[in-house]
């Protein structure tokens, strides 16, 4: 994974195949869908939660790619995005 620079988060996602409920401390979620997505997995197996303490006076900035969140977009992705490095134009 890419090193996430101050003031940014790379986002988290459900990791287990056993899904776990929404962190309380969830604001919003980014949920993956089109052409290339596994759409066999449930809605929140696709989703990218953005997860902030609300007491800080800035709230970070979520960081968004292949580089961040390798393990998520393998998952999500059909094989055939992942193999024919069709991914690489679709997340840059």
């Amino acid at each position: 994974a890419l090193p996430i620079s101050e003031n940014c988060i790379a986002g988290w996602w459900q990791i287990s195949e056993a899904l776990a409920p929404v962190p309380d401390d969830a604001l919003f979620a980014l949920e993956v869908h089109g052409d290339g997505v596994r759409m066999d997995l449930p809605s929140k197996a696709r989703q990218l939660l953005y997860r902030a303490d609300l007491t800080t006076q800035r709230l970070p900035a979520l960081r968004v790619g292949r580089g961040y969140q390798r393990l998520f977009w393998e998952r999500v992705l059909e094989r055939s995005m992942l193999e024919g490095g069709c991914w690489t134009s679709a997340m840059a």
